[in-house]
């Protein structure tokens, strides 16, 4: 019986991990590909999870994960670089961007308190970013030429797959299961 715990305690850690969907959207003017467009919602979806959630010794909490940008009226692409959300502990600015720039980032003192595993939001706050650097996507390159306007907002949203069990509906199937192994041992 003893011998199963090990297993059991990593069966249950594993159970614990869930997807989460982080999108950003604001108004933007640049260039996807060849298509130029002007004042289009731009929206940013990374999906993580929360179990890869990384805070660096300088206090920058960041998850990675697979991204997309859809720019209405061209289309959909996904980012062909190394993606991320990130959020620095106690500030009130969260953003998607590469390892290297922001993309998107999203300033409301909310965030001072967020923590990257968590849903939140719709959270609408003042924009910034790092406009002229240029994101490789499958459909070419994105440029945003003006992602920061401060007469527009942005808004940012983290979901939390449901369909992953809470981990107090983890630890009760984990007593049911212990019970009956104990119980079919005892026969």
């Amino acid at each position: 019986m003893l011998r199963l715990i090990p297993l059991f305690a990593l069966f249950v850690s594993f159970l614990q991990a869930a997807p989460i969907t982080y999108t950003i959207q604001q108004l933007g003017t640049g260039t996807l590909g060849s298509a130029s467009f002007s004042d289009a919602l731009v929206t940013l979806v990374l999906t993580g999870d929360t179990t890869g959630i990384v805070t660096s010794p300088s206090g920058l909490s960041s998850n990675a994960g697979p991204a997309t940008v859809t720019v209405a009226g061209v289309g959909t692409a996904t980012f062909s670089i190394p993606m991320r959300v990130f959020l620095p502990i106690g500030s009130p600015v969260v953003g998607i961007g590469s390892f290297d720039s922001d993309l998107l980032n999203v300033i409301n003192a909310t965030f001072a308190t967020y923590r990257l595993d968590l849903p939140i939001g719709p959270v609408t706050g003042d924009p910034a970013g790092n406009p002229t650097f240029t994101y490789a996507t499958t459909a070419g390159d994105l440029v945003l030429s003006s992602s920061v306007n401060p007469a527009r907002q942005s808004t940012f949203t983290a979901a939390v797959n449901s369909d992953v069990p809470e981990p107090s509906t983890v630890g009760l199937a984990a007593v049911g299961m212990a019970a009956l192994l104990l119980r079919r041992r005892l026969k």
